[in-house]
């Protein structure tokens, strides 16, 4: 079994929000990335770290995704997703590449932070989705989209980023068990005789 991480977003291509099809990732909003529904528009937050040692087959034992939230509203119905992309690229605003731009999943997990301050999430079905997909290879990127619940009333949050404040960018921890098991050292001994 191995542990990677915490490791926290380490460049302000790795987060972002989109709505109506406009990605931002400048981190020029004074409260983040967003995701929920404001008065109409719906808003989706992109998270990636670029190289990450998880492959397909592998097992997940645990994943936490933690988020600092800067503005959180308790009836944000929202849900985290996996992108199911064998090496997500970055994020971007020309052409718009953002969480409503790529493939997910069908796995989930709910995302409705309550109030302000570190948040952790339990994404281990999610990150286990992405090793079941059988092009996933170790030290890839891996991306998560939190995207808006559709058909639910829901309200706005956002999780710190990278451009505003690096050292509360959000983190992602796995323990994992790589394909195959893990390889234990033998100890032999030879008779001589």
């Amino acid at each position: 079994m191995a542990t990677w991480g915490p490791t926290q977003i380490a460049d302000t291509n790795n987060d972002c929000d989109e709505t109506g099809g406009f990605v931002n990732i400048s981190g020029t909003d004074a409260d983040g990335d967003w995701f929920g529904e404001y008065t109409g528009p719906y808003y989706s937050t992109g998270l990636r770290w670029p190289s990450v040692p998880i492959a397909a087959g592998d097992t997940i034992t645990s994943a936490t995704l933690d988020l600092y939230i800067t503005y959180g509203e308790a009836n944000t119905n929202c849900r985290a997703y996996g992108v199911l992309e064998a090496n997500p690229g970055v994020w971007t605003e020309t052409p718009d590449r953002g969480p409503d731009d790529v493939t997910v999943g069908t796995v989930y997990v709910a995302i409705s932070p309550d109030g302000t301050g570190w948040k952790s999430y339990d994404v281990t079905t999610v990150i286990q989705d992405i090793c079941n997909n059988t092009s996933r290879v170790a030290n890839n990127a891996l991306a998560i989209a939190i995207k808006p619940q559709t058909g639910v009333s829901t309200g706005l949050s956002s999780s710190q980023d990278y451009g505003r404040n690096a050292s509360l960018a959000a983190k992602l921890t796995i323990v994992y068990t790589a394909a195959g098991g893990t390889i234990l050292p033998m100890m032999m001994q030879h008779h001589g005789g």
